[in-house]
């Protein structure tokens, strides 16, 4: 592993979490590489003074209602999403039953298939518009 790997294991452990994975390789490397060690050092004091110099935020307690309720207004955009993908199935799923209800099977099954290519199609069309829609 390189310093900047161990650099990187350092900052993630700074929290005084659960130890880390690489525990006993990341001592071994302080011991031996002085780069790293004064890392550490003065990740740690750094990680310190803000403790000390930042006092602990407390919540509102409208806090956690208004929270949820974001939460549960952004679980609708999901069915938006997925709409075209219910679309396609669904139309596919009721050509085919019609196709196989009113004509004969061969040709029922290349007519079902031929639909269902062309609500795919659709479909496509849609998603591409709900996702420019959208935006980055």
């Amino acid at each position: 592993m390189t310093c900047e790997h161990f650099q990187e294991i350092i900052l993630e452990n700074l929290d005084g979490g659960a130890p880390p994975a690489h525990s006993d390789s990341v001592i071994a490397h302080l011991a031996v590489c002085g780069d790293c060690a004064r890392f550490d050092a003065v990740q740690r004091s750094l990680d310190r003074s803000l403790a000390e110099a930042l006092p602990v935020p407390r919540l509102s307690d409208q806090f956690a209602p208004a929270l949820k309720k974001k939460i549960r207004a952004e679980r609708l955009p999901w069915l938006w999403n997925s709409l075209p993908d219910w679309i396609h199935l669904g139309s596919g799923t009721l050509t085919t039953l019609i196709a196989a209800w009113a004509l004969p099977a061969p040709f029922a099954i290349g007519l079902g298939l031929g639909l269902t290519a062309t609500t795919w199609a659709v479909q496509m069309a849609v998603g591409a518009l709900l996702e420019e829609a959208d935006g980055p």
